[in-house]
């Protein structure tokens, strides 16, 4: 384990010069004395509506918020005086807003749950929000900027794509599911991005497949064909392999040598940005070869429906189901289990039907004119029967490229070779890039620490963060925020930080302060100013409880209103229709 000062060997060393203050700050953080310090300063208010994103300025003096309000809100913690409150243009929650570095804390970006990015410049009140980017296909998660350069910033979404903006080249555009600016196209949700502070073109990506992704953007360009170039690194921890959890926060260590994931449905990562190399072959898709992605689930598992805006099952006083059921949650449970019924027969019917569809194009395909050739062309090899299913590779060629899961066959009598050809021609190329790029070495890093004890499973944004060298802590549904030991996953501090759910947690810059937000409309400051230290209470009891939850609230699917009240209406026909079997009630299904 590392060797670390204390924070009394490092007031003692800066008596006698040993060390300059930004040193003793770095101390203050490492300071489990202090940690356990920590109370509520002071609460922010001022919006109205759960908030949803909170990021100091570089030097610490502001504070930006943004919140279901669609409101942007700038503080100055030191006396708890709010700055300005800024109509921010967005139609939908604000999920993310930071400070454009170096810009006199005058340029604002944001986006919202409605796509859309905006670029506030705070010398200009008659024009908030009209610089917009419309460029994001769905929901727009989180916001970055890179250190020194106040005229980029990054962006990722629910269509799958990181973007890179340059405001020297474009301060709007309102194109909808806009090609330009595409940095990274997962396929895929991109829930949380981050940029290495000490080598910041190593680009963090976590996805909604529990992957996370690591880019060399001096590898990247966006007029580039292939959005999954500069790849170096992919993984997920192993007790995720076989399902998978939305990555809610992404965040690398103060030097940059760790990264810190957290996941919905599930615990804290850490790892370590280091191993041994070995080859990897990845797709096209960046999915690696023989790496579940979680798509061998036919039906997804569903264990209970959840009503939108019932937080019931949060904040301190929660308790888990199993031990104090009550009637809605036993009518929430039929509701689930008919649902569950319905997509598993959605499934199977779907099933039915497209193995009745390709029986008759079989059939439709053998009664074809003979006047087409049924000799194979010489660049294919195998049999051209129908039953034997020769494929022009072999199977242990195919798992070798692992490019797709499809084979190129022979061809049936009466189908094009022509296609066919240029279909085995674009497997082949797809096959050969995949064969050069394993070639290559990457690096595997090492999954070292896990933090268990809270709960991530009610919100989108759930962050987790480093307090300095020493320490990790996340917020949790049960309305608290949770302290660790980094090195040795010990829980060190609980704090009661809302009443229902804590998202955010940001630490300031430089100084033992701590910013956090969730469900309730203000921020709460906490600073180590408690007269005694203060071992978390209940530790024990909290731990079980969030467990228990948790694993009742995996594969639970929230719902609207509307929803619920369709649901009870089949119930209501189905049990109208077990009363009076004979009757005929086909002429009512049109009221559901």
């Amino acid at each position: 384990m590392q060797n670390r000062t204390t924070l009394h060997q490092t007031l003692q060393r800066r008596v006698y010069g040993g060390f300059p203050p930004s040193v003793l700050l770095k101390r203050a953080r490492g300071s489990k004395y202090l940690v356990q310090c920590l109370q509520k300063e002071t609460t922010l208010t001022g919006h109205e509506g759960c908030v949803n994103s909170i990021a100091w300025n570089e030097s610490g003096e502001y504070l930006l918020s943004g919140a279901d309000d669609c409101n942007l809100n700038i503080y100055t913690p030191v006396n708890g005086k709010l700055l300005h409150t800024i109509r921010s243009g967005h139609r939908a929650n604000i999920f993310s807003a930071k400070f454009l570095p170096c810009s006199g804390d005058k340029w604002i970006v944001s986006c919202a749950g409605d796509g859309m990015i905006h670029l506030t410049d705070l010398d200009r009140e008659s024009t908030y929000g009209q610089f917009q980017f419309d460029c994001h296909a769905g929901t727009t998660y989180e916001v970055i900027t890179t250190p020194g350069d106040p005229n980029t910033f990054l962006s990722c979404g629910e269509d799958g794509t990181v973007r890179l903006f340059d405001l020297r080249t474009k301060t709007k555009c309102l194109c909808r599911d806009c090609k330009e600016d595409i940095l990274i196209d997962c396929g895929k949700a991109v829930t949380s991005i981050n940029l290495n502070p000490i080598t910041p073109y190593h680009l963090g990506v976590g996805c909604e497949d529990s992957t996370v992704r690591v880019f060399d953007r001096r590898a990247l360009s966006s007029s580039s064909s292939n959005k999954m170039n500069g790849m170096f690194c992919q993984f997920r921890p192993d007790s995720l392999s076989g399902r998978t959890c939305r990555v809610t926060s992404l965040n690398y260590s103060p030097d940059g040598s760790e990264l810190l994931v957290s996941y919905c449905a599930d615990y804290v990562y850490l790892f370590a940005l280091r191993g041994t190399k070995q080859p990897r072959c990845y797709r096209d898709d960046g999915s690696e070869n023989g790496y579940s992605n979680g798509s061998h689930r036919n039906v997804p598992p569903l264990k209970r429906l959840r009503l939108r805006g019932d937080w019931s099952d949060t904040g301190p006083n929660a308790r888990p189901e199993s031990e104090h059921p009550s009637p809605e949650s036993s009518l929430m449970q039929r509701m689930s289990d008919m649902f569950a019924r319905w997509l598993e027969e959605s499934f199977r019917a779907g099933q039915r039907h497209r193995a009745r569809t390709s029986s008759s194009r079989s059939v439709s395909v053998s009664s074809t004119s003979s006047s087409v050739s049924s000799s194979p062309p010489s660049y294919l090899s195998g049999s051209s029967s129908e039953s034997s299913g020769t494929s022009v590779y072999s199977e242990k060629n195919r798992e070798g490229f692992g490019v797709t899961n499809e084979i190129p066959r022979v061809p049936k009598i009466g189908e094009d070779w022509e296609k066919v050809r240029q279909r085995v021609y674009r497997l082949h190329k797809k096959a050969k890039s995949c064969m050069e790029y394993d070639e290559q070495e990457t690096w595997i890093p090492e999954m070292t620490r896990v933090y268990k004890g809270h709960r991530n499973a009610r919100t989108m944004i759930k962050e987790a963060n480093f307090w300095g060298e020493e320490y990790v802590l996340s917020g949790s549904d049960c309305g608290r925020i949770f302290i660790w030991d980094k090195y040795s996953a010990e829980l060190v501090m609980i704090l009661q930080g809302d009443k229902h759910v804590v998202n955010c947690v940001q630490p300031h810059p430089f100084d033992p302060i701590l910013a956090s937000s969730g469900i309730d409309y203000d921020i709460k400051l906490w600073t180590p100013t408690a007269k005694e230290p203060m071992e978390p209470k209940d530790k024990d009891e909290i731990i079980g409880r969030n467990e228990k939850m948790l694993e009742e609230s995996r594969d639970t699917i929230t719902v609207p209103a509307s929803f619920m009240i369709r649901m009870l209406a089949s119930l209501n026909h189905a049990r109208l229709g077990q009363q009076n079997p004979d009757e005929d009630t086909d002429s009512d299904s049109s009221d559901d």
